[in-house]
C-alpha cells in the first residue's frame, strides 16, 4: 500500500492537505484545512515533514473529509481522472462526516496512529470481511 502526503492548497494563512494510501483497488484519502499562525516558514514551499503535521498544525486544524476513490472505466458525472490513482477515472465517493477518526487519531496520538486509522478505513472499506459495513454504498 502507497502513502502520499499533498499539500492541495496553500495560502498565506492557511494550508489544505490530504493524507491518502492507495493500492490496486483504491484510494482513501484524509483531508484537514489548518489555519496558520505567524510566520510558518516550513510552509514556504510545498512539502511537510511527515513527523511535524501533527505538532505544527496543533489546535489549528479542521477535519475536512474522508473519501474513497474506486477506479472505473465509466465516465459518469462523478467521475475524473484520479491523482492517488495514476491518472485513472475513478468513481468518488466522501464525507467531511467521516474524517473524526482520522482527524482525532493525528492529533491525539501522532502520525502513525492516522496512518494506522487510514489504512483500517481503507481496508474495511475496499476488502469488507462479512463482519464488515461499507461506510458508503
Amino acid at each position: 500500500m502507497e502513502r502520499h502526503v499533498l499539500i492541495l492548497e496553500k495560502e498565506e494563512r492557511s494550508i489544505t492537505l490530504r493524507l491518502a494510501v492507495s493500492d490496486d483497488r483504491g484510494a482513501t484519502h484524509y483531508t484537514m484545512m489548518a489555519i496558520l499562525s505567524g510566520h510558518m516558514p516550513y510552509c514556504s514551499g510545498y512539502s511537510v515533514p511527515e513527523f511535524e503535521i501533527e505538532k505544527k498544525f496543533y489546535n489549528y486544524a479542521i477535519p475536512a473529509e474522508l473519501g474513497y476513490h474506486t477506479p472505473t472505466d465509466i465516465q459518469t458525472d462523478n467521475c475524473q481522472k484520479c491523482d492517488l490513482l495514476e491518472s485513472k477515472l475513478c468513481s468518488y465517493s466522501g464525507s467531511p462526516l467521516q474524517a473524526d477518526p482520522v482527524h482525532h487519531a493525528l492529533f491525539k496520538e501522532g502520525i502513525s496512529a492516522a496512518w494506522s486509522k487510514i489504512e483500517e478505513l481503507h481496508n474495511n472499506y475496499f476488502y469488507p470481511g462479512p463482519s464488515t459495513n461499507r461506510v458508503f454504498s
